[in-house]
């Protein structure tokens, strides 16, 4: 069994997996508009800018938890003891 989707295609076993392998070696317009489509989703997904975002949400969210802000996050992996540095 596979499921397809529009830029994804997932086999749930090893005969789904070849099955969709076959059809996408035995299809190339098919194969060239899936990987077209994959790009697309990436370029809009997964960006530096979409990247630096995440990470500093989680930095935030972090020293927002921490119950001492950054003193306590001080001393757990930071080598100079700072975190301005």
């Amino acid at each position: 069994m596979a499921t397809r989707r529009e830029s994804l295609w997932c086999g749930e076993d090893d005969a789904g997996i070849i099955e969709w392998c076959v059809e996408l070696l035995a299809n190339p317009a098919l194969r060239n508009d899936l990987a077209r489509r994959g790009h697309e989703l990436v370029m809009e997904h997964f960006t530096f800018d979409r990247f630096a975002e995440t990470i500093s949400r989680t930095v935030e969210e972090v020293l927002r938890r921490a119950p001492n802000g950054v003193q306590e996050i001080q001393g757990h992996g930071c080598a100079s003891g700072s975190l301005d540095e």
